[in-house]
């Protein structure tokens, strides 16, 4: 499997030439962001804001082979008081035999102990950590720790070069877990990873 973080929330997922991508950007949605240039079986959104649900940029590929993943959804909020400042906001989760996948889209609240013990000891955790919008650094902390991936790749926060500015950087998050790495890359394979921990990638359409 490989996963490449293209920026934002985006990502794109590779398993037996299947191609999905999860949360794309819409033009001129992100600062910092060029365009997105991407084709795909399948796209995932996990709520319909302009930077999670560009799913116009996407170029759409023939269905011409099986999904190798079951996919689910966990119905949350964007904000701490049940959507009415943001609205909902999907989980996503991708699972096949050996690999289970989870996306926290926008989450912007705590999950019950019901949603946690849907992902937790996931393989590949997704969470943001900026704030403003979603939870913040020490709440994604937190989360991390109680759900306990194998892998975690922050997304949805802010640097000198990208994201908006309200949102604040990835150092708050790293600083605030062990076992944290910066990858001059944008794309990791979890089957290969040296150690389980948390990996910062480089956007890819930087």
């Amino acid at each position: 499997m490989q996963i490449t973080w293209l920026g934002h929330s985006c990502f794109r997922i590779v398993e037996n030439d299947y191609t999905i991508i999860l949360d794309p950007y819409a033009p001129g949605s992100v600062p910092g962001l060029l365009p997105l240039n991407e084709s795909a079986h399948l796209v995932l959104c996990s709520h319909e804001h302009a930077d999670h649900h560009g799913t116009d940029s996407i170029h759409m590929l023939p269905a011409d082979r099986e999904n190798p993943f079951s996919i689910s959804r966990i119905p949350t909020w964007h904000d701490e008081v049940k959507g009415k400042k943001r609205g909902k906001n999907d989980i996503l989760i991708l699972h096949k035999s050996d690999k289970t996948v989870v996306h926290l889209g926008d989450l912007g609240t705590t999950l019950t102990p019901e949603e946690l013990n849907l992902v937790r000891g996931c393989d590949v955790l997704m969470i943001p950590v900026g704030g403003y919008f979603t939870i913040d650094a020490e709440t994604a902390a937190r989360l991390v720790k109680e759900i306990a991936p194998a892998v975690t790749i922050p997304m949805h926060y802010h640097s000198e070069k990208f994201g908006y500015d309200v949102l604040s950087s990835v150092d708050d998050f790293t600083a605030l877990l062990p076992d944290c790495e910066t990858l001059n890359a944008s794309t990791l394979d979890p089957d290969i990873v040296r150690k389980p921990g948390t990996y910062v990638l480089s956007p890819l359409y930087l």
